[in-house]
C-alpha cells in the first residue's frame, strides 16, 4: 500500500510545465539494457522441516527456491516468478456515473496509462514500471504486458464506497471487480494466453487503474492504492484474478494532463508486491517508528530497490564477509555489488539474520532531481520535509528475515528451531517471515532496518533519513567509537565478528577493512 504523502516541489514537473508539454503518444520502452553478471544462481534453497502448503494448497514442498514461492504460502498469492520475464495485465476502469466518460478523453488517460507502466522514461517524471524494473533487476527481466480498453463498471463509485464500508469491505468489493474485469476479459476476444498459470485457473499480474480520485485521508479507504488476493471467482469455469493491484488513476499526477508527462511511483510499488515484496514502512497507526527511515521504494516509493530485495528476488548476490580483508566494492544502483556480514549458523539463503552493506550513489534510480520534497509529520505531531538523501555513503542494514511455521494464522516458532516431529500434529502447515516492518514496541525485531550512522535518534523520533544517515569516509561500524559497538544479532546473541572502516570513498567505489573483533 502507498504511504500517504504531500508534494511540494517536483523539479522534472516544474521544468515541464515552464518549457511546454510534451506531444501526447505511446512511446514504449525498448529495454535494451545488457544484463549484468549479478547473482550466482547456485544460491542455497531454504529447506523446512516439514512439507508446507504453496500456491492455493494445490503444492506441498519442502524446500523454497523463491520469495514468490514463500509469500504465496503466506498468502495463498500469486506473485511473479523469479527467472521468468512477467506479464502485467494493465486494465483501466470506469465507474457507472450520469454521464457516459468522453471518449476522447478517455483516449488520451489511456495513453497517459501505457506510458506510466510501459512508456519509454522521457514520457514520465522519473521511471515507467517497464524502465524501472529492467534497470533496477541490471537487465534480468523486462516487464511485458499491455493495457487494455476500459472497463466499464455496472457500479457507480459512490455505490462502490457503500458497499465497501456497510455491506462488506474495502478488500472484497475490489476483489468482486477484479474478478468481474476477469470474466470481461476472459468472454471477449481478448488473448489472456501469457497472464493465466498452469491450468488457466489465475491470472497472474492483474493491475487495475480505476478513474476516481483516491481518499488522502484514508488508507483504507477503497480509493487508495494496494495489492490483494482475490477471492475464488463466482462465475463457474472462469479464472480468478488471484494476486491484483488496485490504485487511482490520480497517482499519475496533478500535471499529467497538462504536461503529457506521468509519474509511476505508486504504480513501480505496487508492482513491487507483485514480486511478493513487503512494505517497508510501519503500518501500525500512530507509530512514529520507521526502520528504512523512508528511504526505499517499498517505504516512501522512492529510489532503486535496497540490497534486500533484490536479493530476495535473485537479481543480486551478496560476497559473504568471513574473513578479515580490505575489499572494493561498486555502487549498488549500478554494479549490484554489496556485502553480507553473517552469524556463525548462517543458513546461505536470504532467509536469515544478517548485515547486509552497498554503497550508495545518488545517481540512476536514486537520482534524486527526480524526486519531489514531502511533508511528513514527526512522533510528536512536527510537520518536517524529508529530502531524498543526494550523497554518497553507506547503507547498511540489519535484516532478520527468518522464517517462522505456522498452522493457518497461528504462528508456531521459528522454521530453524522446529523438527519435523514437533510439526507432525499440524496439517495446515504454512511458512512465512517472523517478523516485519511494524513493531509493536522498539524491543520487537524487524525484518528490514536500516541502520544510521548517527545511531538510532532520529528513527525512534519518527525524523526520515537524511545525508546524514549514510556512513562516510573514515565512518566505522562496530567499534567502541560508533553507536554499534555492542551490537547482537537477535538470532543467537552473538556479537558482529568484524568491524569495519571506510577507507576510501571514490566517485563509483568505496574500500572497506574488516578487522576481528
Amino acid at each position: 500500500m502507498k504511504k500517504l504523502r504531500f508534494a511540494l516541489i517536483s523539479l522534472t514537473l516544474v521544468l515541464t510545465s515552464c518549457f511546454g508539454a510534451t506531444s501526447l503518444e505511446f512511446v514504449p520502452y525498448l529495454a535494451d539494457l545488457d544484463e549484468l553478471d549479478t547473482f550466482n544462481s547456485e544460491v542455497s534453497t531454504y529447506v523446512l522441516p516439514k512439507e508446507a502448503y504453496f500456491y492455493d494448497k494445490t503444492v506441498k514442498a519442502t524446500e523454497i527456491s523463491s520469495l514468490a514461492q514463500m509469500e504465496s504460502s503466506r498468502d495463498n498469492g500469486l506473485f511473479f516468478e523469479q527467472g521468468k520475464d512477467p506479464y502485467l495485465l494493465v486494465v483501466p476502469m470506469t465507474f457507472k456515473e450520469d454521464v457516459d466518460p468522453d471518449a476522447d478523453v478517455l483516449a488520451k488517460k489511456r495513453t497517459l496509462i501505457q506510458n506510466a507502466f510501459f512508456g519509454d522514461a522521457a514520457k514520465n517524471a522519473y521511471q515507467s514500471v517497464a524502465s524501472y524494473y529492467n534497470q533496477s533487476s541490471y537487465g534480468h527481466l523486462k516487464i511485458l504486458g499491455e493495457v487494455t480498453e476500459w472497463y466499464h463498471s455496472q457500479m457507480t463509485a459512490a455505490e462502490a464506497l457503500h458497499n465497501s464500508k456497510f455491506g462488506s469491505t474495502a478488500l472484497t468489493v475490489s476483489s468482486d471487480i477484479a474478478n468481474e474485469i476477469v470474466t470481461w476479459l476472459f468472454n471477449s476476444d481478448f488473448d489472456l494466453t501469457n497472464y493465466l498459470t498452469e491450468g488457466n485457473q489465475y491470472i497472474r499480474g492483474l493491475y487495475i487503474v480505476y478513474d476516481y480520485p483516491p481518499n488522502y485521508q484514508d488508507t483504507s479507504s477503497l480509493f487508495w492504492a494496494y495489492v490483494d488476493r482475490a477471492s475464488k471467482n463466482k462465475v463457474a469455469s472462469t479464472p480468478s484474478a488471484a494476486t491484483y493491484a488496485w490504485s487511482s488513476i490520480d497517482f499519475m499526477g496533478e500535471k499529467a494532463y497538462k504536461n503529457n508527462i506521468v509519474e509511476a511511483y505508486t504504480f513501480i510499488h505496487e508492482v513491487g508486491h507483485l514480486f511478493g515484496l513487503r512494505d517497508y514502512y510501519n503500518t501500525v497507526g500512530g507509530s512514529g517508528y520507521q526502520p528504512t527511515g523512508f528511504f526505499d521504494m517499498m517505504d516512501y516509493n522512492l529510489g532503486d530497490h535496497c540490497s534486500f530485495s533484490k536479493y530476495l528476488l535473485h537479481w543480486a548476490t551478496p560476497i559473504i564477509i568471513d574473513k578479515p580483508q580490505q575489499i572494493t566494492i561498486n555502487s549498488f544502483t549500478q554494479a549490484g555489488d554489496f556485502l553480507l556480514i553473517p552469524t556463525s549458523k548462517f543458513n546461505g539463503t536470504p532467509y536469515d539474520e544478517y548485515i547486509l552493506i552497498e554503497y550508495f550513489t545518488p545517481d540512476g534510480l536514486n537520482d534524486s532531481s527526480s524526486f519531489s520534497s514531502y511533508v511528513y509529520a514527526d512522533q510528536e505531531g512536527k510537520s518536517r520535509v524529508f529530502y531524498y538523501p543526494n550523497y554518497h555513503g553507506l547503507r547498511i542494514y540489519h535484516i532478520d528475515a527468518r522464517l517462522s511455521c505456522y498452522d493457518g494464522r497461528t504462528k508456531l516458532g521459528y522454521a530453524e528451531n522446529m523438527t519435523a516431529e514437533q510439526l507432525a500434529p499440524y496439517s495446515n502447515l504454512y511458512v512465512g517471515f517472523a517478523h516485519d516492518n511494524s513493531p509493536l514496541s522498539l524491543a520487537e525485531p524487524t525484518l528490514c532496518h536500516l541502520l544510521s550512522a548517527k545511531g538510532e535518534g532520529n528513527y525512534q523520533s519518527g525524523i526520515a533519513a537524511n545525508n546524514s544517515t549514510l556512513f562516510a569516509y573514515r565512518d566505522t561500524f562496530g567499534t567502541a567509537d560508533d553507536d554499534y559497538g555492542d551490537f547482537t544479532f537477535n538470532k543467537n546473541g552473538e556479537s558482529l565478528p568484524y568491524s569495519m572502516v571506510i577507507d576510501h570513498m571514490g566517485v563509483n567505489n568505496i574500500t572497506l577493512t574488516f578487522s576481528a573483533k
